[in-house]
C-alpha cells in the first residue's frame, strides 16, 4: 500500500525592532498576518526592556502613513494607525 504524506504549510512573518547603533534585536514577534497588534507588542517589549527610545525609525508600511484624502484631521496632523 502506498504511503501518502501531507504537508501543512503556514506562512509566518517575523517583525523585528533593531537598535540602529548596535544592530541588536530589541523586540521581535512571529505572526501569520500583519496587524497593528504586532507593532504594539514590539513597542511594548522595547519600552519594558530598554525604556523610551530617543527616536523610532519606520519602514514605508501603510500602518505608518496617513494617505487619507479629505481627512477630518487638521491639514498638518499626521495621525496614523500606529500613532
Amino acid at each position: 500500500m502506498p504511503q501518502i504524506t501531507f504537508e501543512l504549510i503556514i506562512k509566518n512573518d517575523i517583525y523585528i525592532g533593531i537598535d540602529d547603533s548596535t544592530s541588536k534585536i530589541v523586540g521581535a514577534y512571529f505572526t501569520t498576518e500583519e496587524t497593528l497588534a504586532e507593532y504594539y507588542e514590539i513597542l511594548r517589549q522595547i519600552l519594558s526592556n530598554y525604556g523610551i527610545p530617543h527616536e523610532i525609525k519606520k519602514e514605508n508600511r501603510m500602518i505608518f502613513t496617513n494617505n487619507k484624502e479629505n481627512s477630518h484631521f487638521q491639514e498638518n496632523d499626521s495621525h496614523t494607525q500606529f500613532g
